[in-house]
């Protein structure tokens, strides 16, 4: 229901994934992004986590022995500004990956035939959760899970 965008790719190299956490870095303190990083030594293990935004889910940065990622960001309840910047992130990392594939559901909603701006697209997909809480009363909108993710409707 809320908008998220997933990603999913191969690191070209060892080095590239180096370079990427680098870049990924660097990134993040351009936006305003607060970042995991752990030691150097566990860097490659344990990979980067960023958070963005109080109200999106984050951004981790980590990889396979076989060097492939795949994760997702909901980043709904955070807005089409933060939904921007996770994309640009994605796009200015890309050149070290392989194949990065990049899935956008707000594409979803803005091809539906309606002319809409992204803003609009965010205002969409809220009202559908909203309409689940008519629908569930006693159900909780925006739940952040232990995991750090966020549940659009509990309960």
């Amino acid at each position: 229901m809320g908008i998220t965008i997933h990603y999913a790719g191969r690191a070209l190299s060892e080095d590239s994934i180096a370079a990427a956490f680098k870049e990924g870095i660097e990134l993040a303190h351009e936006f305003g992004w607060e970042a995991r990083v752990p030691p150097a030594d566990a860097m490659r293990e344990e990979g980067l986590v960023f958070f963005p935004h109080v109200d999106c889910e984050p951004v981790h940065l980590r990889f396979t022995r076989t060097r492939r990622f795949s994760e997702f960001c909901k980043t709904q309840f955070a807005g089409p500004s933060v939904h921007l910047q996770v994309l640009e992130f994605l796009e200015r990392l890309s050149g070290h990956f392989s194949n990065l594939i990049v899935y956008d559901e707000a594409e979803d909603i803005l091809a539906e035939g309606e002319d809409m701006s992204l803003d609009e697209a965010f205002d969409k997909a809220l009202a559908f959760i909203k309409d689940g809480l008519l629908e569930y009363p006693d159900a909780q909108m925006k739940v952040r899970l232990p995991s750090g993710r966020i549940a659009d409707l509990i309960g």
